[in-house]
C-alpha cells in the first residue's frame, strides 16, 4: 500500500495570569467616574492575549458561574469591587476581584488671599494616612503621616500629595496671593477743603488726618494751612497707606530781624511738588529773587544784600505730581527791614 506523509500543527493557548495588584485609583473632581472595562484587560492580566475571553461582573457568584450577567461600563462615586473572569480556549477559567477606588480631595484646602508681607496656615483633614507638601517646582517642604498642616506659608503656589486610607494619592494645588492695597490717586485741594480719591483694594475706605480718628467721608474741611498726611485703610484692613498734601500758606509779611518770627518767606513745604519755581519782583517789576530748587526760602535779600522795606509781588508755580496739572499762585508780601 501507499504511505502518506504530512504534518500536524499544535498550538497551545496561554492560561491567563492576573497581576498581583488590581486596584485602580481615579478622580473626577467629585463627579461620578465612568470607565469602559475592556480597556483594563491588559492592565489586569499580565500575559493578556487578544484571544482571551474577558468578562466583567458586578457580583462574584455571576463571575464564578460565567453567566451572561456581565457589565461593560462602570460608573461609581465611591470605592467599589467588581469581578473579572478570563477564559482561554479550554483552559479553566479564573475569577479575580478588581477594586476601583476614588482619590480623595481635601475640602479644607482652598486658595487663599492674604495681606501683603504676611503668612498663613494650610491645613488638610487628619483622615489621610500620608502628606507631602511641596513648592511649585517640586521641592519637598515637609512630609509624614501626621504632617496635615503647613505653618508660616507666604504668597506663592504649593502642591500637596494626599494619600487616603484606601491607598490612593491625589496631588492638590493651592495658590496663596497677596491682597491689593488701595492707592491714593489724587488729593484735590480747594482752599481749606481736601478731597481724597482712592482706587484699588476693597471698599469701603476709611480716611484720617492723624491715623487715630477715621471717617468714611473722603472730604476734609477747614484743614489748616501747611503740610499734612492723609491715612487710608480699606475694608480688609491689611495696612495703612499714606500720602502728603499741602494747603499753601500764602505769606504776606516778613521781618528779617533774626527774632525767629517771620524772618523769611518759607515755602519749603513745596518740596512734595514737581518743577517748583518761585519768583519775586519789586514794585517796579524788577526780579529780585528766583528759586527753582530747594529749600524755596527767601530772606529778603538780593545777592546777599538786604532789600529796602516795601511791598513785593511773588509768583508760585509747580506741577501736581498726581495729575500732572500746573498750579500757579500770585500774592504780595510786605518786607519790613531795618532801614
Amino acid at each position: 500500500g501507499c504511505k502518506l506523509k504530512g504534518s500536524i500543527k499544535i498550538e497551545y493557548a496561554e492560561k491567563p495570569i492576573y497581576n498581583t495588584n488590581n486596584s485602580f485609583c481615579k478622580y473626577n473632581d467629585g463627579q461620578p467616574i465612568s470607565v469602559y472595562l475592556q480597556e483594563f484587560n491588559s492592565q489586569i492580566i499580565a500575559n493578556y492575549q487578544p484571544y482571551f475571553r474577558v468578562k466583567y461582573y458586578q457580583f462574584e457568584a455571576d463571575a464564578i458561574a460565567g453567566n451572561e450577567n456581565t457589565i461593560d461600563t462602570l460608573q461609581y462615586s465611591q470605592d467599589i469591587t467588581i469581578y473579572v473572569r478570563a477564559e482561554s480556549s479550554q483552559c479553566s477559567a479564573a475569577v479575580q476581584a478588581i477594586n476601583f477606588k476614588t482619590s480623595k480631595k481635601s475640602a479644607l484646602l482652598q486658595d487663599q488671599v492674604i495681606c501683603p508681607n504676611s503668612t498663613t496656615k494650610l491645613e488638610a483633614e487628619t483622615s489621610y494616612v500620608y502628606y507631602q507638601w511641596k513648592t511649585e517646582n517640586g521641592q519637598i517642604i515637609q512630609e509624614g503621616p501626621t504632617a496635615f498642616s503647613l505653618e508660616n506659608v507666604s504668597a506663592g503656589k504649593y502642591l500637596v500629595n494626599l494619600t487616603s486610607a484606601n491607598g490612593c494619592s491625589l496631588e492638590q494645588k493651592i495658590t496663596i496671593t497677596e491682597r491689593e492695597l488701595p492707592q491714593i490717586m489724587n488729593i484735590d485741594v480747594n482752599g481749606g477743603t481736601a478731597t481724597i480719591f482712592v482706587n484699588g483694594g476693597t471698599s469701603p475706605y476709611q480716611y484720617s488726618l492723624d491715623n487715630v480718628t477715621y471717617q468714611s467721608s473722603n472730604v476734609f474741611t477747614k484743614v489748616q494751612r501747611g503740610l499734612h498726611t492723609i491715612y487710608v485703610k480699606d475694608a480688609q484692613n491689611c495696612g495703612t497707606i499714606t500720602k502728603e498734601f499741602l494747603i499753601v500758606n500764602l505769606i504776606n509779611v516778613i521781618t528779617p530781624n533774626d527774632d525767629g518770627k517771620n524772618d523769611v518767606l518759607d515755602y519749603s513745604d513745596l518740596n512734595i511738588k514737581k518743577e517748583v519755581k518761585i519768583e519775586i519782583y519789586d514794585r517796579l517789576g524788577n526780579q529780585v529773587f528766583l528759586s527753582q530748587k530747594q529749600p524755596y526760602i527767601w530772606n529778603g535779600k538780593m545777592n546777599g544784600r538786604p532789600l529796602p522795606s516795601g511791598n513785593y509781588w511773588y509768583i508760585l508755580n509747580w506741577i501736581e505730581p498726581d495729575t500732572g496739572l500746573p498750579v500757579s499762585h500770585k500774592s504780595w508780601v510786605l518786607l519790613k527791614n531795618r532801614d
